[in-house]
């Protein structure tokens, strides 16, 4: 997971919570919740899907191209 190699858990954490609107981040830690996982992992996995190997923080006005 390059995302995760080049951050800590806690720089993930304030950035999902910076991304994501508070009522959207309350359904993602539910399901979290659901799925026996902790919210930073499951979005350090969303993260690595939706981004690849692109390392978020060094293009964070881009998207993934198709």
């Amino acid at each position: 997971m390059a995302y995760i190699q080049n951050h800590t858990m806690e720089q993930i954490k304030c950035k999902v919570e910076f991304w994501i609107p508070e009522p959207v981040l309350a359904r993602i830690e539910m399901t979290a919740a659901n799925l026996e996982t902790s919210i930073e992992d499951l979005m350090a996995h969303a993260l690595e899907v939706y981004y690849g190997n692109t390392p978020v923080s060094t293009q964070p006005d881009t998207y993934p191209q198709a």
